[in-house]
């Protein structure tokens, strides 16, 4: 059925209530009759949003932008089928054909050709809500067709000449409106609009996948799901839903799978809430050579099964799932080699998902199960899991530890709880010599004088070892040792701020005689002490007086602690679990502390040198809100929020991403949490968001990663704000009320993938304090562009009015580093010493955690200090290691004024090393010079990185090709290059090498490398050499650099 409207008088009147000046050029209601040549059956456009222009030629429809802006035309309809040829005048920004439209266009959906992303893309206009994508190949100045058919719910795209549709879904947001096309930030050709008409009977074709789900939509990351007779393909770099409409609570469902991309994961997703969170998830993890089910909010394992997996193989998966039993089925196995009870979902929505990889679903089938009634069970509270690796007491009733007093399990862990002259006490099976003990302690805030603590080196009774005890009464952390009855302190600390109903994290290192305590991650009240009464026992729990909780408790073996393959010796990586964006870093009264993302919530570690670090329990977990993403934190030092008054009048303030799974694109907003005990514990602040969605209370506008920043010239603060595709700037002056400033971003500044992660920072240029430009780093999501996810920089000046003034011209780009693996990189706040340092992730999201450690994922670079400095005329943000990196260095292999030519021998023949730093001066001769030399670095069994300069170009690169594990990723690229021009003949190199990393910086960090290498631990060998010529090296140091895990602050 079609519409006429009266939308020209709307807008006009819209446009002056409003008071937004429009750019209009051409006739607003020319239509093809009037004799422009151009082909379409609709009429009476209009045009309507930001400025732009609409020229109507014999070529068609062009439509320019800088902004978002729509021509609609006067024509509706319900059912139709809706194409148009598409040419590509600018390379750059989106186009789009508007179909089932409010007046405005942006209650609507949209199918999108974007050039950048390589891709079209289906989505709702309201909101940014994705449909489906499709990856195509794109050209400027090249035309494409592009269809959709819109019959009742039923959405369907076709591609140039493709007969079945590349996008398939169904979605009830819109039932009709208007059509029309669409420019951002872009210039479009749009020929041949048509308009078909259909019944309102959908005519689906018949399906390609064998499946008896039906209603597929898609939903999360970017990623692609298509249809043909092999199968369901679906692929993404990110996490990609493909959910039916289709719901079941008891059933049995089945399918099989085949690796497409031999990285990340594949799974059945099943009684899912719609946005594939709030579920149960059954995963085939190539790297980890394992099955694995697990609860998908949150990433609760259930249980886990080895496989052997190769790519291009079919297997087949299954799972049953009848009342609170949920049982796993591998390939032709007829008994569950995963057999489980949960409750955490009775019923919902079925479907598959891959992260980080491409799967091959078919044979999708879903059986419904009648051995027990179907209507959905009463949920139950389900108790959390202890987080342990310790055997023989987390059990449903404890009974296998060997206890005394009162013990269970609890929502907070286990509970212990003890009387004033019986020790309450549970011992594990876990047998150990020297160890790290690690564990979280709570004492019960109803039982304000009980004491707790634990055991280790202890018989099986627990009436003799060590014990580590915690009285918060008194404030006092004790060790002691105790012989049946008797009881002897070795060493008391009473400065250490203990609560009852907090956290308290005790870490214990046990060497031999040598002992060493920390609690909550104190270096000044840490407990050193020899005592070689017992050297060996087991390790257990105890509390006297009161109830407490234990969780998180971990022994590992002193030979196997920060030992594993590609563990890092002196770069941050977790203990267990994940790192990945760094988020609040700050320096507050003697300490720096950081937090990085782990699983949507933030992990916690300080350090008072940079190097040392003290792993603290996770700070900021999920609130009614949502998930926490990346952010920022600041020291409020002059309590210009009003929140200190009662600690001091200063403490820690951190700014989060709320992420809210259950609506549209998250509802990503900013809030804020702040700690009066120098960030052990953390207060969420009111009840909503400090600064809310721009779309509002179902925005689903790319709203992230807050960075607070110090202005002191204009008294105030500056927030920045990733919008996806620009930077969202504002001021407060008391760090709780935010004001919007400025956009910066857009247009010609994109090359790639979505802009995340900001941070924003003032430096002196050369030093010169009179001479300060202001810093925007950012980081760029997965592209082809870029090859994968990228970082970046620009230099400018902030205004008064907080306007950022950009000193280049947006196409200019600066690299922030020429490695792969530099992502999300921060800076800490508050800087004793004013330099700027900073910390980045270690990944790239073609590959985010798919590096094959076990375990643990993921590392972050080196701390390095940032400077503004002229190079070749240019100024440059230039970034070196920091200087407390040199008290890491052990023995030096140093030479001198030595020239190397092809022929001669290796000068680094007799050194090798797996963590060590080399810093090298390297002459080209005025004659005869080298063509290209470098070094060959973890070398071994046929493994080398090469780490070179080419003359010919002046280049210099890193080649991981031989560098080890590389089948990991498909896109794990492996040569990166920069420009580095000789200063008066001469390159310097600084070379930072782990056992999984390397870093490279060049002429004094003008450029720098990231870069993750994965060689055989037996690879320690390194080489120089040269080719073409003659390099002299006037100056070579090789470190040792000591492993900071291992070693005590």
């Amino acid at each position: 059925m079609l519409k006429n409207r009266m939308f020209y008088g709307v807008k006009l009147i819209l446009a002056m209530m409003l008071a937004i000046p429009i750019l209009w050029t051409g006739n607003a209601t020319r239509t093809a009759a009037d004799g422009s040549g151009m082909s379409t059956n609709l009429s009476g456009w209009v045009t309507s949003g930001d400025a732009g222009t609409l020229m109507n030629n014999a070529d068609g429809k062009l439509l320019t932008s800088t902004g978002n802006f729509f021509a609609l035309s006067a024509m509706a309809a319900d059912n139709f089928t809706y194409e148009a040829d598409v040419t590509i005048r600018q390379y750059q920004g989106v186009g789009a054909l508007v179909f089932r439209s409010n007046n405005t266009g942006w209650g609507s959906y949209m199918l999108q050709i974007d050039p950048v992303g390589s891709r079209i893309r289906l989505k709702d206009g309201n909101g940014d809500r994705e449909l489906g994508v499709y990856s195509v190949s794109l050209a400027a100045n090249t035309t494409y067709h592009m269809k959709v058919r819109a019959v009742g719910s039923t959405l369907q795209v076709y591609w140039g000449n493709n007969a079945t549709p590349v996008i398939n879904v169904n979605d009830t947001a819109y039932n009709g409106g208007y059509l029309g096309v669409q420019v951002w930030n872009s210039s479009m050709l749009f020929q041949n609009i048509i308009m078909t008409p259909e019944s309102t009977t959908p005519n689906t074709p018949s399906p390609t996948v064998n499946t008896n789900l039906s209603g597929w939509v898609t939903s999360g990351d970017t990623g692609t799901s298509t249809s043909s007779a092999d199968g369901m393909l679906v692929t993404s770099g990110g996490n990609f839903f493909a959910l039916s409409t289709t719901t079941a609570n008891n059933f049995t469902y089945e399918a099989d799978v085949t690796i497409r991309q031999f990285q990340g994961k594949g799974a059945l997703v099943f009684r899912s809430n719609n946005s594939g969170w709030g579920s149960y998830m059954l995963q085939i993890d190539p790297g980890g050579s394992r099955i694995r089910l697990k609860d998908a909010n949150g990433d609760r394992e259930l249980g886990v099964y080895s496989v052997s997996l190769a790519a291009n193989i079919t297997y087949h998966m299954k799972v049953k799932a009848v009342g609170s039993t949920l049982q796993v089925y591998w390939g032709s196995n007829a008994t569950p080699v995963i057999n489980i009870n949960d409750n955490a979902y009775n019923g919902g929505y079925l479907g598959v998902q891959v992260w980080n990889s491409s799967m091959l679903f078919q044979n999708i089938i879903m059986t419904p199960d009648s051995t027990t009634p179907t209507p959905t069970p009463t949920p139950t509270p389900t108790t959390p899991p202890v987080n342990t690796n310790l055997s023989g007491w987390v059990t449903s009733n404890l009974k296998s530890c060997m206890s005394r007093g009162e013990w269970t399990l609890n929502p907070n862990g286990v509970k212990g709880v003890g009387s004033v002259n019986a020790e309450a006490t549970c011992i594990a099976d876990s047998l150990a010599s020297d160890f790290v003990f690690v564990g979280d302690v709570t004492v019960d805030s109803s039982t304000p004088q009980a004491v707790a603590g634990l055991m280790f080196r202890s018989d099986r009774e627990g009436k003799n070892g060590y014990i580590l005890r915690l009285r918060p009464s008194d404030h006092t952390v004790t060790l002691l040792k105790k012989h049946g009855d008797t009881e002897t302190v070795i060493q008391s600390k009473s400065s250490i701020p203990l609560t009852t109903g907090n956290k308290h994290h005790i870490e214990i290192t046990a060497e031999g005689s040598n002992l060493t305590v920390y609690v909550d991650g104190y270096s000044v009240e840490k407990i050193v002490a020899q005592d070689a009464d017992f050297l060996s026992g087991y390790a257990g729990m105890t509390v006297t007086n009161g109830a407490a909780y234990f969780q998180n408790v971990y022994l590992t073996p002193y030979s196997d602690y920060y030992t594993e393959k590609y563990r890092p010796q002196y770069h941050y990586s977790p203990a267990r679990g994940a790192v990945s964006d760094p988020n609040g870093l700050v320096y507050f009264e003697g300490e720096y502390h950081l937090f990085h993302q782990d699983g949507g919530q933030w992990a916690h570690a300080i350090s008072t040198d940079l190097l040392h670090w003290k792993q603290m329990p996770l700070a900021l977990t999920w609130n009614n809100l949502g998930h926490i993403w990346s952010g920022s934190a600041v020291a409020d030092l002059t309590n210009a929020s009003g929140l200190f008054g009662d600690s001091g009048g200063k403490g820690l303030i951190a700014y989060y991403t709320s992420y809210n799974p259950n609506k549209p694109g998250g509802n990503q907003k900013i809030g804020l949490a702040y700690s009066k005990d120098k960030g052990r514990t953390w207060v969420y602040y009111g009840d909503d968001a400090i600064v809310p969605n721009p779309g509002g209370i179902n925005g689903s506008w790319d709203f992230r990663d807050p960075k607070v920043v110090r202005d002191d010239v204009n008294n105030r603060w500056i927030m920045v704000v990733s919008g996806g595709d620009h930077i969202r700037f504002f001021t407060s002056t008391d760090l709780l009320h935010w004001t919007w400033t400025d956009n910066f971003g857009y247009s010609q500044h994109i090359r790639g993938g979505v802009w995340e992660c900001p941070d924003l920072f003032q430096l002196a240029v050369d030093g010169n304090a009179n001479n300060k430009k202001w810093v925007l780093m950012i980081s760029t999501g997965g592209n082809p562009n870029t090859q994968g996810s990228s970082s970046e920089y620009f230099i400018g000046q902030v205004t008064a009015e907080g306007k950022f003034v950009n000193d280049n011209l947006p196409g200019k780009v600066l690299l922030t580093d020429f490695g792969k693996e530099n992502y999300a990189s921060m800076s800490f706040y508050n800087m004793p010493d004013n330099r700027r340092i900073t910390l980045g992730w270690m990944s790239n999201w073609d590959y985010p955690f798919s590096f094959p450690t076990d375990g643990w994922k993921g590392q972050l670079t080196i701390p390095r200090e940032l400077s503004l400095k002229t190079v070749n005329g240019n100024v440059i943000l230039a970034q070196n290691p920091i200087s407390e990196l040199s008290s890491l260095r052990g023995t030096d292999f140093s030479v001198n004024n030595v020239s190397v030519t092809p022929q001669s021998g290796n000068i680094l023949g007799t050194v090798n090393g797996k963590a060590y730093e080399i810093v090298v001066e390297l002459q080209l001769p005025n004659s005869g010079a080298a063509t290209e030399f470098g070094f060959r670095l973890r070398e071994g069994g046929g493994q080398k990185t090469v780490v070179g300069y080419r003359s010919t170009n002046n280049k210099m690169f890193i080649d991981r090709s031989a560098s080890g594990r590389t089948d990991f990723a498909t896109n794990f690229t492996t040569l990166h290059e920069a420009v580095v021009q000789p200063v008066n003949g001469v390159v310097r190199m600084h070379i930072l090498v782990d056992e999984s990393s390397l870093e490279l910086f060049g002429n004094d960090g003008a450029v720098v490398f990231s870069d993750i290498i994965l060689p055989d631990s037996t690879s320690s060998g390194m080489s120089f050499y040269a080719s073409g010529g003659t390099v002299v090296v006037k100056s070579l140091h090789v470190y040792s650099l000591k492993n900071t895990w291992r070693s005590s602050m």
